[in-house]
Protein backbone atom coordinates (compact mmCIF):
# COMPACT_ATOMS: atom_id res chain seq x y z
CA UNK A 1 0.00 0.00 0.00
CA UNK A 2 1.41 3.68 -0.52
CA UNK A 3 1.77 5.64 2.69
CA UNK A 4 -0.20 8.78 3.29
CA UNK A 5 2.85 10.72 2.23
CA UNK A 6 3.44 8.93 -1.17
CA UNK A 7 -0.60 9.43 -2.23
CA UNK A 8 0.41 13.09 -1.33
CA UNK A 9 3.31 13.69 -3.14
CA UNK A 10 1.73 11.28 -6.00
CA UNK A 11 -1.26 13.72 -5.85
CA UNK A 12 1.12 16.95 -6.34
CA UNK A 13 2.47 15.40 -10.08
CA UNK A 14 -0.41 14.65 -11.00
CA UNK A 15 -2.26 18.15 -10.29
CA UNK A 16 1.30 19.43 -11.74
CA UNK A 17 0.19 17.33 -14.67
CA UNK A 18 -3.32 18.66 -15.31
CA UNK A 19 -1.61 22.29 -15.42
CA UNK A 20 0.76 21.39 -18.25
CA UNK A 21 -1.95 19.22 -20.25
CA UNK A 22 -5.66 19.98 -19.23
CA UNK A 23 -5.81 15.95 -18.81
CA UNK A 24 -8.01 15.56 -15.75
CA UNK A 25 -6.40 13.11 -13.49
CA UNK A 26 -7.98 11.01 -10.39
CA UNK A 27 -6.38 8.78 -7.83
CA UNK A 28 -8.66 5.82 -6.08
CA UNK A 29 -7.04 3.79 -3.33
CA UNK A 30 -7.61 -0.03 -2.95
CA UNK A 31 -11.08 1.03 -1.88
CA UNK A 32 -12.18 2.55 -5.32
CA UNK A 33 -12.36 5.48 -2.88
CA UNK A 34 -11.28 8.95 -4.16
CA UNK A 35 -8.01 10.24 -2.80
CA UNK A 36 -7.50 12.76 -5.52
CA UNK A 37 -8.92 14.55 -8.53
CA UNK A 38 -8.27 17.66 -10.58
CA UNK A 39 -11.51 20.18 -8.78
CA UNK A 40 -12.21 21.11 -12.89
CA UNK A 41 -14.68 19.67 -14.81
CA UNK A 42 -14.70 19.81 -18.40
CA UNK A 43 -18.29 21.67 -19.82
CA UNK A 44 -19.88 18.66 -21.28
CA UNK A 45 -19.32 16.33 -18.13
CA UNK A 46 -20.56 19.03 -15.75
CA UNK A 47 -23.79 19.33 -18.12
CA UNK A 48 -24.17 15.18 -17.86
CA UNK A 49 -23.59 15.79 -13.66
CA UNK A 50 -26.22 18.33 -13.27
CA UNK A 51 -28.94 16.44 -14.47
CA UNK A 52 -30.56 13.57 -12.36
CA UNK A 53 -29.08 10.48 -12.14
CA UNK A 54 -26.29 12.04 -14.32
CA UNK A 55 -23.38 12.03 -11.57
CA UNK A 56 -24.56 8.48 -10.63
CA UNK A 57 -24.02 7.55 -14.03
CA UNK A 58 -20.81 8.41 -14.12
CA UNK A 59 -19.80 6.75 -10.92
CA UNK A 60 -21.59 3.36 -11.40
CA UNK A 61 -19.19 3.58 -15.32
CA UNK A 62 -15.95 4.29 -13.18
CA UNK A 63 -16.58 1.25 -10.34
CA UNK A 64 -17.29 -1.12 -13.31
CA UNK A 65 -13.92 -0.34 -14.89
CA UNK A 66 -12.19 -0.27 -11.66
CA UNK A 67 -13.28 -3.63 -10.71
CA UNK A 68 -11.98 -5.13 -14.49
CA UNK A 69 -8.73 -3.44 -13.89
CA UNK A 70 -8.69 -4.76 -10.66
CA UNK A 71 -9.39 -8.57 -11.51
CA UNK A 72 -6.78 -8.42 -14.79
CA UNK A 73 -4.42 -5.82 -12.88
CA UNK A 74 -3.30 -4.40 -16.28
CA UNK A 75 -3.75 -0.72 -18.06
CA UNK A 76 -7.38 -0.75 -19.32
CA UNK A 77 -8.68 2.39 -21.85
CA UNK A 78 -12.49 2.20 -22.79
CA UNK A 79 -15.57 4.38 -23.36
CA UNK A 80 -17.53 6.06 -20.49
CA UNK A 81 -21.55 5.84 -20.34
CA UNK A 82 -21.31 9.14 -22.41
CA UNK A 83 -18.69 7.95 -25.25
CA UNK A 84 -15.67 9.64 -24.18
CA UNK A 85 -12.43 8.33 -23.82
CA UNK A 86 -10.67 6.87 -20.10
CA UNK A 87 -7.78 5.17 -18.82
CA UNK A 88 -7.19 3.52 -15.71
CA UNK A 89 -3.95 2.72 -14.73
CA UNK A 90 -3.47 0.18 -11.88
CA UNK A 91 -0.42 0.42 -9.88
CA UNK A 92 1.04 -2.26 -8.50
CA UNK A 93 2.68 -3.12 -5.07
CA UNK A 94 4.22 -6.92 -5.03
CA UNK A 95 1.94 -7.74 -7.58
CA UNK A 96 -1.09 -6.42 -5.78
CA UNK A 97 -3.02 -3.21 -6.56
CA UNK A 98 -2.27 -0.61 -4.39
CA UNK A 99 -3.98 2.11 -5.98
CA UNK A 100 -5.30 3.53 -9.69
CA UNK A 101 -4.82 6.58 -11.41
CA UNK A 102 -7.56 7.38 -13.84
CA UNK A 103 -7.50 9.68 -16.59
CA UNK A 104 -9.93 10.96 -19.56
CA UNK A 105 -12.36 13.01 -20.11
CA UNK A 106 -10.95 13.26 -23.89
CA UNK A 107 -11.57 11.86 -27.25
CA UNK A 108 -9.49 10.53 -29.67
CA UNK A 109 -8.17 11.91 -33.62
CA UNK A 110 -11.16 9.46 -35.08
CA UNK A 111 -13.90 11.35 -37.18
CA UNK A 112 -15.10 13.80 -34.57
CA UNK A 113 -18.74 12.90 -36.07
CA UNK A 114 -18.52 9.60 -35.57
CA UNK A 115 -18.00 9.71 -32.20
CA UNK A 116 -20.32 12.36 -31.61
CA UNK A 117 -23.48 9.79 -32.85
CA UNK A 118 -22.14 7.06 -30.64
CA UNK A 119 -22.28 10.30 -27.97
CA UNK A 120 -25.62 10.99 -29.08
CA UNK A 121 -27.26 7.48 -28.89
CA UNK A 122 -25.57 6.94 -25.34
CA UNK A 123 -27.38 10.08 -24.31
CA UNK A 124 -30.81 10.32 -25.84
CA UNK A 125 -32.00 10.50 -22.46
CA UNK A 126 -30.55 14.14 -22.32
CA UNK A 127 -33.10 16.76 -22.73
CA UNK A 128 -30.91 18.87 -24.87
CA UNK A 129 -29.30 17.94 -27.62
CA UNK A 130 -28.04 20.77 -28.95
CA UNK A 131 -26.76 21.85 -25.88
CA UNK A 132 -24.43 18.96 -25.58
CA UNK A 133 -23.40 18.96 -28.61
CA UNK A 134 -22.20 22.49 -28.14
CA UNK A 135 -20.08 21.07 -25.38
CA UNK A 136 -19.34 17.98 -26.88
CA UNK A 137 -17.09 19.53 -30.23
CA UNK A 138 -14.77 21.46 -27.50
CA UNK A 139 -13.72 18.51 -25.63
CA UNK A 140 -9.84 18.04 -25.84
CA UNK A 141 -8.95 15.29 -28.73
CA UNK A 142 -5.57 13.46 -28.50
CA UNK A 143 -4.16 10.70 -30.71
CA UNK A 144 -3.26 6.64 -29.55
CA UNK A 145 0.17 7.88 -29.15
CA UNK A 146 -0.25 10.86 -27.44
CA UNK A 147 -2.78 8.55 -24.62
CA UNK A 148 -0.19 5.70 -24.63
CA UNK A 149 2.36 8.58 -23.92
CA UNK A 150 0.54 9.95 -20.95
CA UNK A 151 -0.23 6.15 -19.30
CA UNK A 152 3.92 5.43 -19.91
CA UNK A 153 4.39 9.24 -17.93
CA UNK A 154 1.57 8.47 -15.17
CA UNK A 155 3.63 4.95 -14.64
CA UNK A 156 6.83 6.85 -14.71
CA UNK A 157 5.91 9.17 -11.91
CA UNK A 158 4.20 6.13 -9.67
CA UNK A 159 7.67 4.70 -9.88
CA UNK A 160 9.49 7.37 -9.11
CA UNK A 161 6.85 8.10 -5.78
CA UNK A 162 7.40 4.51 -5.02
CA UNK A 163 11.36 4.48 -5.04
CA UNK A 164 11.91 7.90 -3.40
CA UNK A 165 9.34 6.02 -0.35
CA UNK A 166 11.45 3.07 -0.20
CA UNK A 167 14.98 5.08 0.22
CA UNK A 168 13.01 7.21 2.76
CA UNK A 169 12.37 4.86 4.99
CA UNK A 170 14.42 3.30 7.58
CA UNK A 171 12.59 0.38 7.92
CA UNK A 172 13.58 -1.19 4.83
CA UNK A 173 16.64 -3.58 4.36
CA UNK A 174 19.05 -2.75 2.01
CA UNK A 175 18.11 -6.27 -0.19
CA UNK A 176 14.33 -5.24 -0.27
CA UNK A 177 16.13 -1.56 -1.37
CA UNK A 178 18.43 -2.80 -4.16
CA UNK A 179 15.67 -5.32 -5.32
CA UNK A 180 12.66 -2.04 -5.67
CA UNK A 181 15.36 -0.27 -7.41
CA UNK A 182 16.00 -2.87 -10.37
CA UNK A 183 12.15 -3.03 -10.75
CA UNK A 184 12.04 0.22 -10.80
CA UNK A 185 15.14 1.41 -13.62
CA UNK A 186 15.70 -2.15 -15.24
CA UNK A 187 15.83 -0.36 -18.76
CA UNK A 188 18.07 2.57 -17.74
CA UNK A 189 21.34 2.24 -19.38
CA UNK A 190 23.68 3.24 -16.68
CA UNK A 191 21.83 1.49 -14.11
CA UNK A 192 24.85 0.05 -12.12
CA UNK A 193 25.94 3.62 -11.31
CA UNK A 194 22.97 4.75 -10.67
CA UNK A 195 22.07 2.76 -7.93
CA UNK A 196 25.47 3.60 -6.26
CA UNK A 197 24.84 7.15 -6.67
CA UNK A 198 20.93 6.69 -5.59
CA UNK A 199 21.11 4.21 -2.96
CA UNK A 200 24.44 5.48 -1.55
CA UNK A 201 26.09 1.89 -1.78
CA UNK A 202 29.59 1.17 -3.61
CA UNK A 203 29.62 -1.37 -6.25
CA UNK A 204 31.09 -4.28 -3.66
CA UNK A 205 28.24 -3.85 -1.53
CA UNK A 206 26.09 -3.95 -4.42
CA UNK A 207 27.86 -7.32 -5.70
CA UNK A 208 27.60 -8.59 -2.33
CA UNK A 209 24.16 -8.17 -1.57
CA UNK A 210 23.16 -9.83 -5.47
CA UNK A 211 25.50 -12.81 -4.66
CA UNK A 212 24.10 -13.60 -0.40
CA UNK A 213 20.61 -12.84 -1.38
CA UNK A 214 19.89 -14.06 -4.93
CA UNK A 215 22.89 -16.05 -5.94
CA UNK A 216 22.83 -14.08 -8.90
CA UNK A 217 25.64 -11.66 -10.03
CA UNK A 218 23.33 -7.72 -10.48
CA UNK A 219 23.74 -7.51 -14.14
CA UNK A 220 21.90 -11.29 -14.13
CA UNK A 221 19.55 -9.64 -11.51
CA UNK A 222 18.48 -7.03 -14.35
CA UNK A 223 18.91 -9.24 -17.10
CA UNK A 224 15.90 -11.05 -15.45
CA UNK A 225 14.23 -8.66 -14.79
CA UNK A 226 14.10 -7.11 -18.21
CA UNK A 227 13.52 -10.76 -19.78
CA UNK A 228 10.46 -10.70 -17.71
CA UNK A 229 9.05 -7.31 -18.72
CA UNK A 230 10.03 -8.33 -22.36
CA UNK A 231 7.74 -11.60 -21.92
CA UNK A 232 4.93 -9.45 -20.88
CA UNK A 233 5.24 -6.89 -23.84
CA UNK A 234 5.63 -10.06 -26.49
CA UNK A 235 2.27 -10.95 -25.20
CA UNK A 236 0.59 -8.18 -23.97
CA UNK A 237 1.52 -6.10 -26.82
CA UNK A 238 1.83 -5.78 -30.84
CA UNK A 239 4.68 -3.63 -30.09
CA UNK A 240 7.81 -4.74 -33.07
CA UNK A 241 11.09 -6.71 -31.13
CA UNK A 242 12.91 -3.82 -31.80
CA UNK A 243 10.71 -1.46 -29.75
CA UNK A 244 10.47 -3.79 -27.12
CA UNK A 245 14.54 -3.93 -27.04
CA UNK A 246 14.45 -0.71 -26.27
CA UNK A 247 11.82 -0.14 -23.51
CA UNK A 248 13.31 -2.56 -21.57
CA UNK A 249 16.58 -1.35 -22.01
CA UNK A 250 18.83 -2.57 -24.59
CA UNK A 251 19.10 -0.53 -27.81
CA UNK A 252 20.72 -3.34 -30.07
CA UNK A 253 17.77 -5.20 -31.49
CA UNK A 254 19.81 -8.10 -32.60
CA UNK A 255 21.67 -8.30 -29.45
CA UNK A 256 18.09 -8.81 -27.50
CA UNK A 257 17.00 -11.56 -29.50
CA UNK A 258 20.00 -13.68 -28.89
CA UNK A 259 20.21 -12.39 -25.02
CA UNK A 260 16.27 -13.50 -24.97
CA UNK A 261 17.06 -16.80 -27.17
CA UNK A 262 19.50 -17.75 -24.57
CA UNK A 263 17.30 -17.10 -21.34
CA UNK A 264 14.28 -18.52 -23.21
CA UNK A 265 15.04 -21.20 -25.60
CA UNK A 266 13.86 -19.22 -28.49
CA UNK A 267 13.58 -15.42 -30.19
CA UNK A 268 11.27 -13.06 -29.56
CA UNK A 269 9.49 -13.66 -32.62
CA UNK A 270 9.04 -17.83 -31.89
CA UNK A 271 8.01 -16.97 -28.68
CA UNK A 272 5.29 -14.63 -29.35
CA UNK A 273 3.77 -17.19 -32.28
CA UNK A 274 4.08 -20.05 -30.13
CA UNK A 275 2.25 -18.56 -27.12
CA UNK A 276 -0.73 -16.93 -29.87
CA UNK A 277 -0.99 -20.59 -31.02
CA UNK A 278 -1.34 -22.21 -28.21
Amino acid sequence: MFTDREYKKLARILDNLYICSNVKFALMDESYRQFYTASYKIEFCELIAKQPGGYERCIKCDRAALVEVTKNKKTMQYRCHTGLIEVAVPVLVNDEISTIILFGQMLDNSSLEEQWQKTKELCSWYPDLDELYNAFIRIKRLSKDQIRAYSEIVQSCVSEVRLSGIVEGSHNNEVQVLESFINTYYSNQDILNLACKTLKMGKTKIYQICKENFNMSFGELVLKKRMDEAEKLLLETNFPVYYIAQIVGIEDSNYFTKLFKKCLGVTPVKYRKNKKDI
